[in-house]
């Protein structure tokens, strides 16, 4: 873990890209999700 001692502004940018490509990726997850399941719910309506 030295490189985290030379380095301490880099590794802190790699993690909030990290949390940004996670969050993302969930969200993005979560608009399939929710894509696929609302021609489910028009359909339930009818």
């Amino acid at each position: 873990m030295k490189w985290i001692e030379q380095y301490p502004v880099a590794w802190r940018v790699a993690l909030i890209v990290l949390c940004f490509l996670l969050v993302g990726y969930f969200e993005w997850e979560d608009q399939e999700l929710f894509n696929n399941m609302a021609p489910l719910s028009v359909e339930a309506e009818q």
